[in-house]
């Protein structure tokens, strides 16, 4: 039983942790949202005022170095974001296990 109890605790403590830490991803993810969109926004219309085609002006402003550099930041954070969410479900999942299991236990099954 006590091996039970100290799996679930430990769960429990990397549950708080990776909670904390997607919520630092997140607000990082929302800061480099922020840089990209507000630098393509720029970008845009740069190129607009130098007289590019609305056609193509999104297309090439995603592909300046600048603006792509921020896009891959933000993409890196979307992802870190989504495996911190997984690992939520996870260790969500595993404290229904030791719970069921210290339960069963108590019940002397």
């Amino acid at each position: 039983m006590q091996e039970i109890v100290r799996s679930l605790y430990e769960s429990i403590n990397k549950l708080r942790a990776v909670i904390d830490k997607r919520k630092e991803v997140s607000e990082q993810r929302a800061n480099a949202e922020y840089r990209y969109r507000t630098e393509l926004g720029r970008e845009m219309a740069r190129a607009k005022a130098e007289g590019m085609a609305n056609t193509a002006l999104y297309d090439y402003c995603r592909g300046l170095e600048n603006v792509a550099k921020l896009r891959e930041s933000r993409d890196i954070l979307v992802a870190q974001e989504e495996y911190l969410t997984e690992l939520i479900f996870f260790y969500r999942a595993s404290i229904r296990v030791y719970e069921g299991e210290a339960a069963a236990e108590r019940k002397g099954l």
